[in-house]
């Protein structure tokens, strides 16, 4: 065989490396790029997919917390976040759970919705959350005050927020509805417990009492720890009670009046009764809302009539009225709160205000023109018709 045909198959071999490396080269540059750029794309999109279910994660956390967090607010402002709503304004006079559930729904999806604006991310997107527009507590009347909600065991949802991200080409939204369950949280029991014993009406009742037998704040003190120790009485071995006054005064006025036992319209011990849920951007980012009504001085008595030496012996109308805030402490759950853990606290205000004209007699003194004994106290004027004056 001759060197020129040995030669053939070398050359032969390296044509068929050379177009393989040639062919090999220009597949990576026309077509190996495509192709990693499709696994970027796809690499981005499992990072927004799983920041997709971070949001998600995060928004039910938020969720749970929020939820706490409300009860725990309304627990301490009388069951609903007012400035109003004593639970005993002469009669019961609880919020119902209808306005106390679209209340504690207001505050939640304020809260979740304040949680979801300070998410941040590290990953390279461009981020859009819309608030979630609606909050449901799924409870009724019917189970709060049977005892079903006693230790929480109640579902929350939260609807229709949208999250929507983007990296250069690639977008992606979706619309978030979460729902969790609320457990070992004991706000409808305290609820529950406060209801039955404001429709009990003892305070109410021992401040009429008290008005009609001409009693005073010290009256009001004994009807207040009665109350008390029925209050206590109603709880399990985990709750504690306290009551603390808030106001009370004793007046003697209007000494011609009607008797018996009567509402008072005054000023001082003033506590508006009633229940509407305040805006939770009033609370939490408008100026600093007021805290309940301050009371004032008790007023002097009006009845200091001069006149020397002539009296009438009459009927006067004995006026009491007293607010006192009873508060229960629940330490059988930690729940979580903005300072920590915590147990529950509920509180609510329970309002008297009475007049009545039975039972109590004084000496006040007649007036008129020479009212002295030396000009005879029959021509001075009575406080009251009917009742004449003496020296």
């Amino acid at each position: 065989m001759s060197k020129g045909s040995s030669f053939l198959p070398f050359v032969f071999i390296v044509l068929v490396i050379g177009i393989t490396l040639i062919s090999w080269t220009i597949y990576n540059i026309y077509y190996g790029s495509s192709y990693q750029s499709l696994v970027f794309e796809e690499s981005k999109l499992d990072t927004m997919r799983n920041e997709m279910e971070k949001i998600k994660g995060f928004s039910r956390q938020s969720l749970i917390y929020s939820s706490h967090q409300s009860l725990t607010e309304h627990a301490v402002a009388s069951g609903m976040m007012t400035e109003a709503g004593p639970w005993i304004c002469n009669g019961a006079d609880p919020p119902s759970v209808a306005d106390t559930v679209e209340c504690l729904e207001k505050y939640t999806e304020y809260h979740v919705n304040a949680y979801l604006r300070n998410y941040s991310t590290e990953v390279p997107i461009e981020l859009n959350i819309q608030n979630f527009s609606e909050a449901e507590f799924d409870v009724t009347e019917s189970d709060v005050l049977s005892g079903a909600h006693d230790e929480g065991e109640m579902y929350v949802v939260l609807r229709d927020a949208k999250i929507g991200m983007s990296s250069r080409e690639i977008e992606m939204s979706d619309l978030i509805n979460i729902e969790t369950e609320i457990d070992k949280n004991r706000f409808w029991y305290m609820y529950r417990i406060f209801t039955e014993w404001a429709e009990t009406n003892m305070f109410g009742d021992g401040i009429c009492s008290c008005a009609s037998s001409c009693g005073d704040c010290a009256c009001a003190e004994n009807v207040a720890q009665e109350s008390l120790f029925d209050l206590q009485n109603r709880f399990d071995m985990f709750v504690i009670c306290d009551s603390q006054i808030k106001c009370c005064t004793n007046e003697h006025g209007d000494i011609c009046g009607e008797s018996g036992c009567e509402d008072w319209i005054q000023d001082v011990c003033f506590d508006p009764c009633g229940f509407e849920c305040t805006d939770p951007n009033l609370i939490f980012e408008g100026p600093n809302v007021t805290n309940l009504t301050s009371y004032g001085e008790m007023p002097e008595d009006k009845l200091s009539l001069q006149a020397a030496g002539c009296h009438a012996y009459i009927p006067i109308e004995n006026r009491l009225a007293s607010v006192y805030t009873f508060r229960c402490i629940d330490y059988k759950y930690y729940v979580p709160t903005t300072s920590g853990p915590k147990e529950l606290m509920f509180s609510v205000d329970a309002f008297g205000t009475f007049y009545d004209l039975d039972g109590c007699i004084t000496e006040e003194p007649c007036t008129g023109f020479g009212c002295t004994p030396s000009s005879g106290c029959s021509s001075c004027t009575p406080p009251c018709p009917n009742y004449t004056c003496t020296a």
